[in-house]
């Protein structure tokens, strides 16, 4: 639902919260801590991530393609688990969060997919930029 607010020459603003635009399917998008990272990355072919999350759909990490990208450099990468690489301290976003701040945020932090996160701090969706794009063209405004 969106928020209406006025102004004082009677503009009205509307309010978009993420939980409004996102897309709940985040468990197609993540993987439990202890698999191992071949198996993760087999996940991550349309998002070019993958959230690693807890039994309880706790955010622990993130793994993106330039995690994978720098791990040619290190010897048997088939033999490591999602915990050895994952970014234990990944940007989220809230699901009460303004639409139009995470959208500026992921553009200033060059961000593709950002997991969202509820008061419990469980993930219960994610943001694509594309999708944000889409919603805020000029075309559409």
């Amino acid at each position: 639902m969106a928020f209406y607010t006025f102004s004082k020459f009677w503009k009205i603003n509307v309010i978009m919260l993420v939980k409004e635009f996102m897309n709940t399917d985040f468990l197609s998008h993540s993987c439990l801590t202890n698999l191992p990272l071949e198996d993760a990355i087999a996940q991550m072919e349309d998002t070019g991530c993958i959230f690693v999350i807890s039994k309880k759909n706790k955010l622990s990490g993130i793994i993106t393609d330039g995690d994978l990208r720098r791990l040619k450099h290190k010897e048997n990468p088939e033999k490591l688990a999602v915990t050895d690489v994952m970014n234990t301290k990944p940007k989220w976003a809230r699901e009460t969060d303004k639409l139009i701040n995470i959208y500026k945020f992921m553009i200033s932090k060059n961000l593709n997919i950002l997991p969202v996160l509820d008061s419990e701090n469980r993930v219960v969706g994610f943001l694509s930029i594309h999708q944000l794009t889409r919603i805020f063209s000029p075309e559409r405004i």
